[in-house]
């Protein structure tokens, strides 16, 4: 097998001799993020383990996929690091016939068009969107895989992904940068599929909608490109008739003495579980982390019951997660009983009827806006994806909020009256003061068009006008100021 290490440490290619030579003076994520190839697939051939020799059966026939991604990786290494340990070139041709890798026009189409780009002046080689111009084939055009969490309301319950609000906004964002790139959806149900599809072969989404930035999943090497003006706030559960009512100011600052803080029951890795471990600094003991899928209300709702149920006495039971997520779970324990046939079967049937009656009079910890963190909406990819997150970027702000803004201002109004929990934020700094301005007018527009509740409409219009339209006269001015200043500076350029 052309890869493998010999018991005397000798590599056996050239490309493996010159990554471990690298590797005694760069780190491995780093070689992967300036070479536009996973750390996973580094780890792969270090550990001997790529190519159709180590990958395939000895009957199988390595697919044109196949044979395209093997050949982009190995091409990109070698132009990365060009030279091993002797001085001598890495020539992409030779290293892939060492991998044993045939050489068809699939693979010299993958070399020369991983070394067009990678000499290309105006960018560096970007994962993403080598992962989307790796899927193009004679019949099919560059791919784009976009994550979308299943999650209400962006994706209604028993809704296809395909007719969903998150899938319908991420299309579009991703058509304005190429009209021909295919679009397929991916469906995602748990946070950390989320957080780790990005960056995996399987399923390989560049982007995901549905996701909070935090600094927490910055740290996990995500971006993200978030939805302007849109946010959600924390949210939290509780049975009233257990103990003292509480508050979130008693959830905030958490008792010295673990019997007396509240048994806390999260979604791993979502925002509820972060705040309460993070900021607000409780143990890892305190938490009991649901297993259920970020989508599956029954099966968090049939937890946080038997939490409740076996509960020690005199402690609290809360659940927390983002105010949507709770309304769900809400509902589901307050009006439905989806969730009963989820409970573990060794509560009896005295106890389930028991619990039901009980769990009827659960309801939401009082709203405290000074208190609540409020998350501001978003799609994530990964952050070595830099050109990918510049085009993101440009394309939300320039096509779907200044040239295409009436379509996107009807989507807004469209999800803004699907949930009260969706929340007002600022525009800035996403969007100039103008631009704000005039958004917060044509939402409005297009919600006094629609026929919902007309008090939860108005409670809108006042948030658009508080937090989208009250603009200073000084804000105005220097906007307008910021607005000549780069009319004049792109003048001196032209």
């Amino acid at each position: 097998m052309a890869k493998k290490t010999s018991k005397t440490g000798e590599t056996k290619t050239k490309l493996l001799a010159a990554m471990v030579h690298r590797q005694q003076s760069t780190r491995l994520q780093v070689i992967a993020r300036d070479a536009g190839v996973s750390t996973n697939t580094l780890n792969q051939i270090i550990k001997g383990k790529y190519g159709p020799a180590d990958e395939l059966r000895p009957d199988e026939t390595p697919t044109p996929k196949k044979l395209q991604g093997w050949a982009e990786v190995l091409t990109r290494l070698c132009l990365y690091l060009k030279t091993g340990p002797d001085g001598s070139v890495l020539d992409p041709e030779d290293v892939i016939n060492e991998y044993k890798i045939p050489s068809n026009p699939v693979v010299k189409e993958a070399i020369e068009r991983t070394k067009l780009r990678w000499s290309a002046p105006h960018r560096e080689s970007d994962p993403a969107l080598d992962a989307i111009e790796s899927r193009k084939t004679v019949d099919q055009p560059a791919e784009v895989r976009a994550g979308i969490l299943r999650w209400e309301p962006f994706v209604a319950a028993g809704q296809k992904i395909e007719s969903s609000w998150g899938w319908r906004f991420t299309q579009r964002l991703i058509a304005c940068i190429n009209p021909e790139w295919k679009c397929t959806p991916v469906e995602i149900d748990t946070i950390d599929k989320a957080l780790s599809s990005v960056f995996e072969r399987s399923p390989g989404c560049e982007i995901v909608f549905g996701m909070y930035d935090t600094p927490y999943r910055r740290l996990r090497d995500l971006n993200f490109i978030h939805l302007p003006g849109l946010g959600v706030p924390l949210g939290a559960l509780h049975d009233p008739n257990i103990g003292v009512a509480i508050t979130w100011n008693d959830l905030l600052i958490p008792p010295p003495s673990s019997l007396d803080r509240s048994r806390i029951v999260v979604l791993g890795g979502e925002v509820g579980h972060l705040f309460f471990w993070g900021p607000c600094r409780y143990e890892a003991s305190d938490f009991v982390i649901v297993e259920s899928g970020a989508g599956d209300t029954p099966g968090i709702a049939a937890q946080f019951a038997s939490e409740i149920h076996s509960r020690k006495e005199g402690r609290n039971v809360i659940f927390t997660a983002d105010c949507l997520t709770c309304t769900r779970v809400l509902d589901e324990l307050t009006t439905k009983s989806n969730w009963v046939a989820r409970l573990p079967q060794s509560l009896s049937g005295a106890a389930r009827e028991e619990l039901v009656k009980r769990m009827r009079s659960v309801t939401k910890v009082q709203y405290e806006p000074d208190l609540i963190p409020v998350y501001r909406l978003g799609l994530s990819f990964r952050a070595d994806a830099r050109r990918w997150g510049e085009l993101l970027l440009i394309a939300r702000d320039d096509e779907m909020f200044r040239n295409a803004v009436g379509i996107t201002a009807e989507a807004y109004a469209q999800i803004l009256a699907a949930s009260s929990d969706i929340k007002i934020l600022p525009l800035h700094p996403d969007l100039s003061p103008i631009s704000a301005r005039n958004f917060a007018e044509m939402v409005k527009t297009r919600l006094e068009d629609r026929d919902h509740d007309a008090v939860h409409k108005e409670l809108i219009m006042q948030e658009i006008d508080k937090y989208w339209k009250e603009l200073s006269e000084k804000e105005l001015k220097e906007s307008k100021k910021l607005r000549e200043n780069d009319r004049t500076t792109k003048n001196k350029g032209e």
